[in-house]
């Protein structure tokens, strides 16, 4: 955890966005539901905002926040032009309309209770996240399995719809 969170300080969270996650975001595109489209987002995890920027873009946000636990990528973020703020999931999920959550499970202590705390503070939850296998060597981390993180979606969520995609799963969530 040490190892990753200093690489994380120096390079941020994608030297550069490679070709499987643009396609990973290419196929966001065209699931998106469009009940998910010109919200508020939060973008739960933000890194240095680089991916921020393209789910912005994809979800037509009406205004996008990013929150990270990283003060040097919530600052790399801040100059990208990303409203982002220095918070650590695991002590406050903050509340709003739209959480997003782009690659961020993977890397908590306390997965289950972030997502229950996300499905109590938000109406709606996108998340995308890499599993076991692959390409998440990339991604560093401990990528779920697919049974996993299924059974910790069923825990935290009484409905989702759920898409595995170039070995990455996409979740979306509304409150009824």
């Amino acid at each position: 955890m040490a190892l990753e969170n200093l690489f994380y300080a120096f390079l941020g969270n994608n030297i550069i966005i490679g070709h499987h996650i643009k396609e990973q975001l290419r196929f966001l595109r065209e699931i998106l539901p469009e009940d998910f489209k010109e919200r508020e987002i939060h973008d739960l995890g933000c890194g240095d905002g680089k991916v921020t920027i393209y789910l912005k873009e994809i979800f037509e946000a009406k205004h996008c926040y990013g929150f990270d636990v990283n003060e040097r990528l919530v600052s790399l973020a801040c100059k990208r032009g990303i409203e982002a703020k220095t918070l650590d999931l695991e002590k406050e999920v903050p509340r709003g309309e739209l959480a997003v959550i782009w690659g961020v499970l993977h890397h908590l202590k306390s997965p289950r209770k972030v997502l229950k705390e996300i499905k109590n503070n938000y109406q709606r939850a996108f998340i995308r996240e890499p599993l076991k296998g692959g390409l998440t060597l990339l991604e560093l981390g401990k990528p779920f399995e697919e049974e996993v993180i299924k059974r910790y979606l069923r825990e935290s969520f009484e409905n989702y719809k759920s898409y595995i995609y170039k070995n990455a799963i996409f979740i979306f969530w509304k409150k009824f």
